[in-house]
């Protein structure tokens, strides 16, 4: 009876290449989707995020008719809100996370009123018999060279409230 000497089959070595191909493969393929993951997560925040964050400015605006004008030495009052990237009301200088009133010399520019906030609103109703008031929204940066990353100014009529 006559053996082979060649059998059939792969190497050891051919299998450990294999392994090593699969392995990388697979690992690869779960980095991609940890990161996409991820990436889903933080935009999914950022519009959550958002949208709470509109409707607190839409609160705002709508109950506008409840910041009387107020002067003080000629200048008028501003109402200041301050929230975090998540839209919530964040604790100003006075320590509350409510809305407060300050005589800025220009309210379009933020305020030292509300330290570490990502957002800063203000509103100033007209001192005139105009029932409107300045509304200016200030996103603000991490760069110090760069207070405010962005300014948005709108000028909303102002319903009395009863």
């Amino acid at each position: 009876m006559k053996t082979s000497s060649s059998t059939a089959g792969f190497s050891l070595l051919e299998v450990m290449i294999a392994m090593v191909l699969l392995v990388a493969a697979v690992y690869a393929t779960n980095s991609v989707l940890t990161r996409v993951d991820k990436q889903q997560h933080f935009i999914t925040d950022k519009l959550k995020a958002r949208h709470l964050l509109d409707r607190r400015i839409s609160d705002i605006i709508t109950n506008a008719g409840f910041y009387p004008p107020m002067s003080k030495g000629g200048l008028p009052a501003s109402y200041i809100a301050c929230f975090n990237p998540q839209g919530f009301p964040m604790h100003n200088k006075l320590g509350v996370s409510d809305t407060f009133t300050e005589h800025l010399l220009d309210p379009s520019e933020p305020s030292d009123g509300c330290p570490g906030a990502n957002f800063e609103v203000h509103v100033t109703p007209s001192l005139t018999t105009n029932p409107t008031a300045e509304l200016y929204i200030f996103v603000k940066s991490e760069k110090p060279t760069e207070p405010v990353r962005q300014k948005i100014r709108m000028t909303v009529e102002m319903e009395p409230q009863l």
